[in-house]
């Protein structure tokens, strides 16, 4: 029984993230935890699915004294 291709990725930040992004902007995660199919491009802070299906996002953020908006873009 074959099985079937996935794609998958955990990437995380090796540090604080200290600098003001814009509107736009991506979060390039640079430390590749998992990166099944090498779907999620850290140097872009893209992932790019090539195995259709149905995916779930989970994001952990945190921030000290200020405020945040984080969003999750299909394009």
């Amino acid at each position: 029984c074959a099985v079937a291709p996935k794609s998958a990725f955990n990437a995380k930040l090796s540090q604080s993230l200290a600098l003001a992004l814009t509107v736009g902007d991506a979060v390039c995660f640079d430390t590749i935890v998992i990166n099944e199919q090498g779907d999620y491009n850290a140097e872009t802070g893209r992932f790019t699915c090539k195995v259709p299906g149905v995916y779930y996002f989970a994001v952990h953020a945190t921030v000290y004294r200020a405020s945040l908006q984080f969003d999750l873009m299909k394009n």
